[in-house]
């Protein structure tokens, strides 16, 4: 464009930073990382949040997680707010509103017994080897739960699979 080129090489008008909407897998992780963590940070430690979960599926709590997320997270601007919002990242606010409404949380309170242990915990095991050596296994965790059965549960929500296999 003749006249972007005159205002940007010629003239050295700067257009004002624009904000990039586009929102890369990573990145989607990330949203809807931070609004778990914000939505459930509240229930660490309470055994069958049962009751909790349904007032979350109730209000526009879950909403409002995603908002903040997504202007802290990928904006930011912590005081930017749904309205200032346009294009991809409305879509992202509501695909990320529905897929922890209609998704997770439902997943959750369907487990009786279900307790909330923690977000982004350190994990470091040794595990013994038949040859009486032990390896170190270990990581960060997404998110850590445990069952009525007392299972521990560890997910990752940006592939949502468990992991119990490896090589």
């Amino acid at each position: 464009c003749p006249l972007r080129f005159y205002f940007s090489s010629i003239a050295k008008i700067r257009p004002i930073e624009e904000i990039d909407e586009s929102v890369d897998n990573k990145m989607f992780g990330t949203i809807l990382h931070s609004a778990m963590q914000h939505l459930y940070e509240p229930l660490e430690g309470i055994h069958n949040p049962t009751e909790r979960l349904k007032e979350l599926l109730k209000g526009d709590s879950i909403e409002r997680a995603v908002e903040q997320s997504i202007s802290g997270e990928f904006l930011k601007d912590k005081s930017l707010e749904a309205k200032d919002f346009s294009g991809n990242l409305l879509l992202v606010k509501e695909i990320v509103t529905k897929y922890i409404h209609d998704g997770i949380i439902p997943y959750d309170f369907n487990h009786s017994g279900f307790s909330f242990i923690g977000f982004e915990k350190d994990i470091l095991h040794h595990f013994p080897l038949g040859d009486g050596r032990s390896v170190r296994i270990g990581g960060k965790a997404d998110r850590i739960d445990s069952l009525e059965n007392g299972n521990i549960r560890v997910v990752d929500y940006k592939t949502g699979k468990e992991h119990s296999s490896f090589n």
